[in-house]
C-alpha cells in the first residue's frame, strides 16, 4: 500500500527529473551554440618552468601549432572551453537520451500492467502492487484548491486486495475531527 510520503516523494522525483530534462536541453542548446561559434583546431600545451605557453594547431596535421602570445590569450581561452563543451555535450546528450527512454518507458510499460501478463489463475494469487496516477492527479487538483492531507482533507486508502477498515475510520475521525 502507497501512503502519501510516498506520493508525494514520486510526485518530487517526477517533478526533479522534468525539470532536470529541461535543464540538459537548455544547456544543451546553450553548447552548441558556443562549439559552433568556437575557433577550428586543437590547443597544444607546453609546461615551461613555471608556466604554460599555448599552440594553436589549426589543422589536424600541424603537429606543433602556432604559439598563442599571452596579448591573444582569449583564443586559447576559446580552445580549451569549446573542447570541454564538446566533452559536456556528448554527456548531456547522452543523458537526456536515458531520461527520455525512461519516461517512454514508464508510459510504455506502467508496473501496474505486469499483472495481465499472468493468466486468471495465477492472478488470484498475486497481491500487485497499484500505482494510481488517477487518484494523485486528483489528489493534486483537491491540494491546487486548498485542500490538503492532515490539514483539512481526510484522505483514506483502499484496493480490491486491501479493503478500507472500520477501525482506519474510526481512528482518523478521532485524530482530525475529535
Amino acid at each position: 500500500m502507497i501512503d502519501s510520503k510516498e506520493v508525494e516523494t514520486s510526485r518530487a522525483v517526477c517533478s526533479a527529473i522534468k525539470e532536470h530534462k529541461i535543464e540538459l536541453e537548455r544547456i544543451i542548446k546553450k553548447l552548441e551554440q558556443g562549439v559552433l561559434v568556437a575557433p577550428k583546431g586543437g590547443l597544444r600545451v607546453l609546461r615551461r618552468k613555471n608556466s604554460f605557453q599555448y599552440y594553436w594547431r589549426k589543422k589536424s596535421q600541424d603537429v606543433n601549432g602556432i604559439y598563442i602570445p599571452k596579448s591573444e590569450m582569449k583564443t586559447a581561452i576559446k580552445l580549451a572551453q569549446r573542447d570541454y563543451d564538446q566533452k559536456v555535450l556528448v554527456i548531456a546528450k547522452e543523458e537526456l537520451s536515458i531520461i527520455s527512454s525512461y519516461e517512454s518507458l514508464i508510459r510504455s510499460k506502467p508496473i501496474e500492467n505486469v499483472i495481465e501478463q499472468f493468466n486468471e489463475g495465477r492472478r488470484c494469487l498475486i497481491n500487485p502492487i497499484v500505482i494510481s496516477d488517477k487518484n494523485i492527479k486528483k489528489i493534486s487538483l483537491y491540494e491546487q484548491s486548498g485542500y490538503h492531507a492532515g490539514n483539512n482533507m481526510i484522505l483514506t486508502f483502499e484496493s480490491s486486495q486491501v479493503p478500507l477498515n472500520s477501525n482506519i475510520i474510526k481512528n482518523k475521525i478521532e485524530q482530525y475531527l475529535m
